[in-house]
């Protein structure tokens, strides 16, 4: 706001009067140079104080925080202080230049003073990398400090031998990286200081990081085409040559993924943030807990279509601004798919499959269910297919396609049947007012009662064996818990058994010794002859 103030106190009486066109031209470019230097001095104080207080997750204690903050605040305050020098005389340089040209100085002369100021940037340069502070840790820093040297020589001759263009990319290799990590990182500190005040996760915070972003390449791009003769009206006009254009489509091209990448962090966070949300929590009722499992199945399927989705028309938009003829390409995609779709009718077949499935809910992420010879958690999707973690450990992967019909045994509630042999004297009436204690005491665990829709209760005589009376018993629970009220119900079973004198029933084999067996079969023969002879006697 001072900068800003100061500017238009400074240009009113430049415009309230007339100037000399020479005097006029100069004050002109020495308002701009210090309005860009107050500019710069309170943009680089606020980052600098920003970065300096940014947290860490390493910070094991209050004396070590410190130390580090001391640290960060030495290193910040070393690079504002160089930053804010190759500023002032970088505006300052650019001032006189435009005092030289206004004042007709010839051309030999102007590149004297230009060439003469060039190097007094080179110096501030390499002065700042050769003296900049360096970690203990901080291997090879003599090298490159030499490395970082020999480039900016590199670029002080690109800019005598007048090549603009590899100057300013040059100049874009080591400074854009440095600016989007700072800005990067002023942003994660305004965030922090300010105890949250985006929001974990929330748009804001992401909108905030990636416009940043954004805004200062499209600005670089922009300034690279300006340096490289391609003017910003020409880029949305059209009106240049084919090297324009080429390089009219690379630059926007570079908008377009920007843009791209902005929309696509945007819908991830807003996305994760839902998932976040979506998570199980023991409070929750059933309701609640499938409508939260429901988005968790479908919320990451829908996220990879969305980034499918905004990779091709991006490309597309990309393509389209080089110059090539989108519309040839999408027919040919269209025919390309429908030959695809002949030819891999088993993969269409998954996805659509897939997609049904889906829609009619028949099973979410974490659910046991069986189809066929499958059975298992359910732990993942695919487009075109299901992973199913067997309860012993293995992993299959299974198409929709093949898949058929789905048994989900975590929906709702299950019934489990019990059968009990006993023997033929057992009191069944007494059995029945076991039974009923039985599930009683069931209802009183607090553990197992909230999973009990019905406790167990004996249904009845099921059928009359070879050797025991069959009783069937019945409860219902909840699908998950259906294994666990089993195991405490047959417990309980055996020990009231046990009690009251019931028996189990079980099959027995009966096995005669054949040691008396001669005398049993003289037995058999005498006592078959006696009865022929009475027999006889009585016909006779």
């Amino acid at each position: 706001m001072p900068a800003i103030i100061h500017a238009l106190v400074t240009l009113v009486p430049l415009l309230a009067f007339d100037w000399p066109p020479a005097i006029e031209s100069f004050a002109i470019a020495c308002v701009i140079a210090l309005v860009s230097i107050r500019l710069v001095i309170s943009i680089g104080k606020l980052l600098m104080e920003l970065i300096a207080m940014r947290r860490t997750n390493d910070v094991l204690d209050e004396d070590s925080g410190t130390a580090r903050i001391a640290e960060r605040r030495h290193v910040a305050r070393y690079w504002y202080r160089r930053c804010t020098l190759f500023a002032v005389y970088f505006a300052c340089g650019w001032a006189i230049m435009q005092a030289v040209t206004s004042l007709e100085f010839s051309a030999g002369a102007r590149d004297l003073i230009g060439y003469a100021l060039g190097i007094g940037l080179f110096l501030i340069a390499v002065t700042a990398v050769w003296s900049r502070p360096v970690a203990s840790e901080e291997r090879g820093a003599k090298t490159i400090s030499w490395l970082l040297t020999i480039f900016f020589v590199a670029l002080w001759c690109l800019w005598v031998a007048g090549f603009d263009g590899l100057l300013w990319l040059g100049i874009y290799a080591i400074l854009l990286p440095r600016v989007l990590s700072v800005s990067t990182r002023a942003i994660e500190a305004l965030h922090d200081a300010a105890d949250g005040i985006f929001g974990a996760g929330k748009l804001a915070t992401v909108l905030l990081d990636r416009g940043v972003r954004a805004l200062i390449i499209t600005f670089a791009v922009l300034w690279l085409g300006r340096m490289l003769g391609v003017e910003a009206y020409a880029m949305m006009s059209g009106s240049e040559s084919i090297i324009g254009r080429i390089a009219r489509g690379v630059l926007g091209g570079i908008v377009i993924l920007l843009v791209a990448d902005l929309v696509w962090h945007l819908m991830k966070t807003y996305i994760d943030a839902k998932l976040m949300e979506s998570l199980p929590a023991d409070s929750d009722s059933e309701e609640m807990k499938a409508s939260r499992a429901r988005l968790q199945t479908l919320l990451p399927i829908f996220r990879n279509i969305l980034a499918v989705v905004i990779v091709i028309i991006a490309i597309m938009m990309v393509l389209s601004g080089l110059g090539v003829q989108i519309a040839p390409l999408i027919a040919g995609a269209g025919v390309v798919g429908v030959a695809v779709g002949f030819g891999a009718q088993a993969i269409v077949k998954d996805v659509i499959s897939g997609i049904f499935y889906l829609w009619d809910d028949a099973f979410r992420v974490g659910e046991y269910i069986e189809s066929g010879n499958h059975k298992g958690v359910v732990e993942s999707f695919s487009l075109r297919s299901v992973k199913l973690r067997h309860q012993r450990g293995p992993l299959a992967t299974i198409p929709f396609g093949s898949l058929g019909a789905v048994n989900n045994m975590n929906r709702d509630w299950a019934i489990d049947k019990i059968i009990v042999k006993v023997t033929y004297d057992t009191d069944l009436v007494k059995m029945k007012r076991i039974i009923k204690d039985i599930g009683q005491r069931l209802l009183d665990d607090p553990e197992l009662a909230p999973s009990i829709i019905q406790t167990l209760k004996m249904k009845g005589v099921e059928q009359f064996g070879d050797f025991a009376i069959e009783i069937r018993l019945a409860f219902t629970a909840k699908p998950n818990e259906v294994s666990v009220i089993r195991r405490s119900a047959l417990a309980l079973i055996k020990q009231a058994f046990d009690e009251n004198g019931i028996q189990f029933a079980f099959p027995t084999v009966q096995v005669a010794s054949d040691k008396d067996a001669p005398a049993a079969a003289a037995r058999q023969l005498v006592e078959m002859r006696a009865a022929t002879v009475d027999g006889a006697q009585q016909a006779g």
